[in-house]
């Protein structure tokens, strides 16, 4: 499980609830580095949050510092010019010791430098408090803990499945070979994340900021539910596991409502297909650790164990391409996954080490 620096803010703040506490304990009992983790932010949100936030700079005030010391080296300048020219009628042991007219142009253009300088600086200084005041003392926190960009990348390899917690208490569940991007603060009036390949969605419900999940040319809407969303092969499918959502396509401006039950499908090309009351067992399949296919093409199928098993498939009959496959397999043993479809395609699979292929 992973868990969002801003989810154990709010911990900290204690705007959990029981069983958003009960999910940041199981993750704490997964292992030390995670307590020692959450330790860690602890004792930095007390350091930060005990410390005095500085007062703004005023720009106005600063630049008007600047030009009236200007305006005072200007005058003393004028001054000294009118002062060395009335000395010239001494003698030369009268003069007192006078630097050159080179030298003191210097000396000006020296001080305007640094006067230049200090309005920058000053700018500088500006800007970056405006950001510190604009922002809240959590965001600080994790720019000081992790030094990372605004927006966060998860990605799982073949073979991994990551649960991730959202800051807002939205629980992630990332299948196997996908990729989700998510911002570690939602602001705004809307929550969103994008998607690529298959993840399903426990939402934190929040009706004043709907959360929104892009993937392919389709945007998801829910302000709290529970849905599947698989984008692969150029498809992207939507399954509602509770609730219901609100499914776009870009591209063939289609829109549809789903409630429990109900799967909607969108090609690449914006065709839409809408399948009411589909068995939830079969298409969240995954999340039991089974695999599912339903007249799939078998490189589809391969493909997806290419994923589950982290393997390399290669098919040498294009023959054996074209036939489709039905039905859950248990995943315990690939071998066991690989024999069945031996047997009902009447193809011959040879598994040696990582690689496997079908002739």
């Amino acid at each position: 499980m992973v868990i969002e620096p801003q989810f154990i803010i709010r911990y900290i703040k204690d705007e959990l609830t029981p069983e958003e506490k009960e999910l940041l304990d199981r993750w704490l009992e997964e292992s030390d580095a995670n307590k020692e983790e959450f330790g860690s932010l602890v004792l930095l949100w007390d350091k930060i949050g005990s410390s005095k936030k500085p007062a703004n700079p005023n720009p106005d005030k600063q630049w008007n510092y600047i030009s009236n010391r200007i305006s005072l080296k200007q005058a003393a300048g004028t001054e000294n010019s009118k002062n060395e020219f009335d000395i010239n009628s001494l003698s030369v042991k009268e003069r007192p010791a006078v630097k050159s007219a080179d030298h003191k142009k210097e000396i000006n253009w020296r001080w305007i430098y640094k006067a230049a300088a200090i309005l920058i600086i000053s700018f500088g200084i500006y800007l970056f408090y405006s950001r510190y005041l604009a922002n809240n003392s959590s965001s600080q926190i994790v720019a000081v803990k992790d030094q990372v960009p605004k927006n966060s990348e998860l990605v799982t390899k073949k073979g991994e499945k990551i649960t991730l917690l959202l800051s807002d208490g939205t629980t992630v569940y990332l299948n196997s070979d996908s990729k989700l991007s998510y911002p570690y603060t939602f602001r705004g009036k809307e929550r969103i994340v994008e998607l690529t390949g298959e993840a399903y969605f426990s939402v934190k419900h929040d009706t004043s900021k709907p959360f929104k999940v892009i993937s392919g040319s389709t945007i998801t809407t829910v302000t709290g539910t529970q849905f599947n969303i698989r984008n692969r092969n150029n498809k992207v499918s939507i399954v509602v596991a509770k609730g219901s959502v609100r499914a776009a396509d870009i591209k063939s401006e289609k829109v549809v409502n789903l409630t429990k039950g109900e799967m909607a499908s969108f090609n690449s090309a914006g065709s839409y297909i809408k399948n009411a009351n589909v068995n939830l067992n079969n298409y969240l399949a995954w999340r039991s650790n089974k695999l599912f296919f339903s007249k799939t093409p078998l490189d589809e199928a391969m493909n997806e164990i290419e994923r589950y098993y982290d393997v390399n498939v290669e098919i040498e009959s294009d023959s054996a391409r074209k036939k489709t496959i039905s039905g859950i397999f248990e995943t315990e043993s690939l071998d066991n996954v690989l024999s069945i479809i031996s047997l009902t395609l009447d193809v011959k699979i040879i598994h040696t080490g990582r690689k496997v292929i079908v002739k």
